[in-house]
């Protein structure tokens, strides 16, 4: 593969093909084991859980008695929850349009949901960290406003592309850090491990589809509110089954 590109790329050209096959050649030193016991659908996210330890470390910061909100409860976000309890955070609130993924942020590791438009909002200035989860410039802004002075922000979300309306006035006024976050780094085997003792991290994984039904699989990742992780299940050798995953979104 290209420097920079994975599989199923599309940020370089020509475009890395995915791993929506039945067999496919990896090097060695890209393949992990799967601890026994542990269900493939919880293995699928060892990479997407991978993501949100990495962002989680950006902030570099040790955790105990802080607290945190994570905008976005989306597969990224809900990870980032399990992340920060990791970490050993003190009080974690996740903070979403939808009411479902909130309900899964909840059963792993927040101890407040805040559904937008239904609750009462969080305060301003109530936060030592913000983790940015949904690639909302609506949920940066209300990142910016929602650290104390001094606070520290992850960008974990992407974000459009273009001109943003993001108030940062308050960045220099507050003098709040950003850390942007891209993948992952050395933190595969860690979410390996936290997969094989988290079996609450079965609540992401929300739909299977068949390989046949790939496009219902890709219809329902995009639809707002109607899952979380989403996967596709592909026929490996006979009595076998292996998964892959539709776009964490």
């Amino acid at each position: 593969m290209l420097p920079g590109s994975y599989l199923g790329s599309a940020a370089t050209t020509p475009h890395t093909q995915g791993a929506f096959v039945e067999r496919i050649i990896v090097n060695e030193g890209q393949l992990r084991h799967v601890p026994y016991g542990v269900p493939l659908r919880r293995a699928a996210l060892a990479e997407p859980l991978a993501v949100a330890l990495h962002g989680v470390a950006q902030a570099g910061l040790d955790y105990a008695g802080k607290r945190v909100a994570v905008f976005g409860a989306g597969p990224i976000g809900c990870l980032a929850v399990a992340a920060l309890r990791e970490r050993g955070a003190a009080e974690i609130v996740a903070i979403d349009l939808q009411a479902a993924p909130l309900q899964t942020a909840r059963a792993l590791g927040a101890g407040v949901a805040v559904q937008l438009g239904v609750d009462e909002p969080v305060a301003a200035g109530s936060f030592d960290v913000a983790i940015e989860a949904s690639g909302s410039p609506r949920a940066l802004s209300g990142a910016i406003d929602a650290v104390v002075a001094g606070g520290t922000i992850v960008q974990l979300g992407i974000l459009p592309a273009g001109d943003l309306p993001v108030n940062i006035g308050p960045i220099v006024a507050k003098e709040i850090k950003i850390h942007g976050s891209q993948r992952f780094d050395i933190e595969l085997d860690e979410a390996i491990a936290l997969i094989a003792r988290t079996p609450a991290l079965d609540e992401v994984v929300t739909h299977v589809f068949t390989l046949s039904d790939a496009v219902d699989a890709f219809e329902t990742a995009m639809a707002p509110g109607a899952s979380l992780k989403v996967l596709l299940q592909i026929s490996a050798e006979p009595g076998q089954s292996a998964v892959a995953t539709a776009p964490t979104l």
